[in-house]
């Protein structure tokens, strides 16, 4: 079963490169991973380009003008926004925040018992 990843980010720089080595460290990699950068102020947007020149499944996208300030509304806009520019065949979807440290075979774990 394929699955993507949806992390809206802002100002992550402290946590990013933790998150992203995470998930490369999976033992099932992602069909794609869509990082929303929120409008960040810091170096989070120059770590996921380190990454991006070597990971092609790894995209960064700039999230547009929010009118929302409500942090949970506007996490929900960036999810369904993302959500739009995947492919309509993904098996899973997984929203992950920028400061979260997987263990190695946590997708791997979720996808055998959804395919069970």
């Amino acid at each position: 079963m394929n699955y993507s990843i949806i992390t809206p980010i802002k100002n992550e720089e402290k946590y990013i490169e933790g998150t992203i080595v995470s998930v490369l460290n999976q033992t099932y990699l992602p069909d794609k991973w869509l990082i929303i950068n929120d409008h960040s102020t810091d170096s989070s947007a120059s770590i996921i380009n380190n990454y991006i020149q070597e990971y092609d499944f790894i995209k960064q996208i700039n999230a547009p003008t929010i009118e929302l300030n409500e942090l949970s509304a506007r996490i929900a806009y960036l999810i369904n926004y993302a959500f739009g520019k995947l492919s309509k065949n993904n098996g899973l979807i997984l929203k992950l925040d920028g400061d979260v440290i997987l263990s190695n075979n946590y997708c791997e774990s979720i996808i055998s018992n959804f395919d069970k």
